[in-house]
């Protein structure tokens, strides 16, 4: 399988789509791996050279052996990047992917032509659900216990309710995170705090919300669109992963966007 070594963990990415193509990232969320953008993969390869891969602990990545910053997941896309060779490349995270996307924006400008940054926040404004995940997770070990309370804020109860195989695919994904990589990634996210640098954010950039989005509620979204000079909004009929809940209305408004 294809791996980058970093220090001291390695980096799991995959490829899809023609060579000369220009590059696409996609970057997922706390809890998930690369395989949460399967509703775009196809459709984004026909127009773009597209990078998946997995964040330390998540999906094959292996697990990062301290806590990291948001820096850290920052300098594990350019390490990606200068690996693989790619100059420039459009962006496009979701939830802690949009966190990293935002954090790349701000202290990577030249390496990056557009930023999607969707159902995600620069701040978390109330940790409380989050610190109390990773303590049941650093007491128990077991991402059972949190694996149905993650899916209900992922996703609205109608799809749910229509779409049992995509969420049982999805809680798959969550119940290979591992222990460590669920608790130390949501350790940054709760430390986190990009907002005074969303103002150095030059790229053209399209932030996502989910209108049912109770992890990343739509005031958040606003507020980065906001604070990045000319970035364009777009609500969605979804709750957190509006990737997949509204997947061909997410595939096509960022397809409009970055202009293919």
């Amino acid at each position: 399988m294809p791996y980058i070594q970093r220090d001291s963990y390695c980096l799991y990415y995959e490829w899809a789509g023609d060579e000369s193509l220009p590059a696409l990232i996609l970057s997922h969320s706390l809890g998930s791996n690369h395989g949460m953008w399967q509703p775009q993969l196809e459709t984004f390869s026909r127009s773009f050279r597209v990078l998946v891969y997995d964040h330390p602990g998540h999906g094959h990545s292996s697990d990062r052996p301290t806590v990291g910053s948001m820096d850290d997941y920052g300098h594990d896309v350019l390490a990606l990047m200068d690996e693989l060779h790619i100059g420039r490349a459009h962006f496009c995270g979701l939830s802690l992917g949009g966190m990293v996307g935002l954090w790349l924006g701000a202290n990577a400008a030249t390496r990056f032509e557009k930023l999607v940054v969707s159902n995600t926040t620069a701040k978390i404004a109330d940790t409380t659900l989050l610190r109390g995940r990773i303590e049941r997770l650093r007491k128990e070990g077991n991402l059972e216990d949190i694996a149905e309370s993650v899916l209900t804020k992922w996703f609205t109860q109608p799809f749910i309710e229509s779409h049992p195989d995509i969420i049982q695919r999805v809680r798959g994904m969550v119940l290979t995170t591992t222990v460590r990589g669920y608790a130390d990634t949501a350790a940054t996210v709760c430390d986190m705090d990009l907002r005074a640098q969303l103002a150095n954010i030059t790229a053209p950039t399209l932030v996502v919300y989910g209108k049912h989005d109770e992890a990343t509620p739509p005031e958040w979204g606003m507020a980065i669109a906001d604070a990045i000079r000319g970035a364009t909004t777009c609500c969605l009929d979804a709750a957190h992963m509006s990737n997949i809940e509204a997947a061909q209305e997410f595939t096509d408004v960022v397809l409009d966007f970055l202009g293919r």
